[in-house]
């Protein structure tokens, strides 16, 4: 996940969100396995997975009991820590530990001289670099920077079309994909920056992520709605480009969760009813990979910057969609729509964009039937309507509405002066391992904050100095006389 996935001016931030309306108001039921290669794999605890992984992005292993309190049982993408010292392995150790599934960067054991048939079992992917469709060339690097990134970088000067300029070359994808193969019959994953997708100038056939998507078995993606553009963010584009990659040849079953606010010049984050709605669109969708992306990219940064409202939010409805994982996954899906409105914030060539207002997924399989509702010009928490044999039991209720989580919507930043440390896990549960990347975390927390009052003292000196200098220089008032 890279922070530009968020920071988009409102055209280029929509520009990725392609605009293909749902022309039917009944989609396929979906109930192949989330992670089915295309050959049959060596057995792994992956055919044995869940229906559904839920977990949250690039998470330190001094948060694994916290998603596991909200219900999680997955992540994406290793991360090596606040100290930036922490192994693959031991990063996937802790994880097969606490019982949390996992999907790994390719390139991290590559870089780790990691063999990806020795991973544990409960490593379920392997992922492609993030967001290979974001433009990375060097403008301001020097010649031997631009020599070097265009080996593996688009440059303006061969780049099929002037707006994928810094893409990666696909061929970089499929050598790794090639290789990658011979070690481990997990299938691979490439994630999708989805303001590169859903865009009204890019054509439905998505030309120009062919390749990425031949060098993967699935694909993913993010977009972030309101922290890119605010109120004018529609929730619905998330989903809208999981359908457009999947109607251009594409699997994708996995995608990103906005959850939180990333600081800095982006909008804000989404209300908790904004979260849920987000969250239940795509799983009507099709989606069976929900990551959740917590973390507060600007300065200060922080892993993890959800709300409690967005929190609890989360809880619930990772709660019930596993409370109903089968009747989703296997039952009968029908969709309605209703109505569909202009959104004025996004003109697209040839004219404004529509999207939805409401959709009404159900899900029958059977007698059951699960009626889920979500609305998009004016979201609330989805309603969730079970009736039938009672055997999944009723709903989890949705959390009650706090100050912060309606009204205005705005997501204030974290306090600057002191970043919120991460709640540890009990002391007594916790490896020494653990114990001393979450010392050095707090340490490095108050270092920030001795940087930041060090350098609030040094600013306030050169205030003075420069008004001393003033007053020295103004002429003493005439006597009076």
């Amino acid at each position: 996940m890279n922070a530009r996935t968020f920071n988009r001016r409102p055209a280029h931030a929509c520009k990725c969100l392609g605009a293909i309306l749902l022309l039917s108001l009944a989609f396929p039921a979906i109930a192949e396995p989330l992670f089915s290669p295309a050959a049959a794999p060596a057995p792994t605890a992956a055919q044995n997975k869940p229906k559904f992984l839920i977990g949250f992005d690039a998470q330190p292993i001094t948060n694994f009991a916290k998603i596991k309190a909200i219900g999680g049982n997955a992540l994406h993408r290793y991360e090596n820590g606040p100290q930036k010292n922490v192994t693959l392995k031991e990063w996937v150790t802790a994880a097969e530990q606490a019982g949390l599934y996992s999907i790994i960067q390719g390139s991290a054991a590559d870089a780790q001289g990691v063999d990806l048939a020795t991973l544990p079992k409960t490593v379920v992917a392997i992922s492609q670099d993030d967001e290979p469709d974001l433009n990375r060339w060097p403008y301001r690097g020097d010649e031997a920077a631009k020599a070097k990134a265009n080996a593996w970088l688009y440059s303006p000067e061969d780049a099929p079309h002037k707006s994928i300029q810094g893409y990666t070359r696909p061929e970089i994808l499929q050598e790794r994909f090639d290789r990658w193969k011979k070690q481990t019959q997990l299938p691979i994953i490439v994630n999708f920056a989805g303001p590169s997708i859903n865009s009204g100038w890019y054509k439905p056939d998505l030309a120009w992520h062919q390749g990425y998507i031949k060098a993967s078995d699935l694909q993913g993606f993010d977009l972030y709605p309101k922290n890119a553009n605010g109120d004018g963010g529609h929730l619905y584009w998330p989903a809208n480009v999981m359908d457009k990659i999947n109607a251009a040849g594409g699997k994708c079953k996995d995608a990103y969760i906005e959850c939180a606010f990333g600081g800095g010049a982006f909008k804000r984050g989404p209300t908790a009813a904004e979260q849920s709605v987000l969250t239940w669109s795509l799983v009507g969708h099709g989606a069976r990979g929900l990551w959740y992306f917590p973390q507060r990219v600007n300065p200060p940064f922080s892993y993890w910057a959800l709300t409690p409202e967005n929190e609890a939010a989360a809880k619930t409805d990772i709660a019930n969609i596993f409370k109903y994982a089968d009747l989703i996954d296997g039952g009968k899906l029908t969709v309605v729509q209703t109505p569909k409105v202009q959104n004025s914030n996004y003109t697209a060539p040839g004219g404004k964009l529509i999207w939805p207002d409401t959709e009404v997924f159900t899900w029958e399989l059977n007698g059951d039937k699960l009626v889920v509702s979500v609305d998009y010009d004016d979201p609330k928490p989805p309603v969730l309507t079970y009736t039938g044999s009672n055997r999944f039991g009723a709903p989890a209720a949705a959390p009650a509405a706090t100050p912060g989580s309606a009204g205005p919507r705005t997501m204030p930043p974290l306090p600057t002066a002191k970043p919120a440390l991460v709640t540890p896990t009990p002391r007594a549960t916790m490896s020494l391992e653990a114990k001393v990347e979450l010392l050095t975390s707090q340490l490095a927390a108050a270092n920030a904050r001795a940087d930041a009052m060090a350098k609030n003292i040094s600013e306030l000196s050169a205030k003075v100095a420069a008004l001393e200098q003033k007053l020295a220089r103004t002429p003493a008032p005439p006597s009076a006389k």
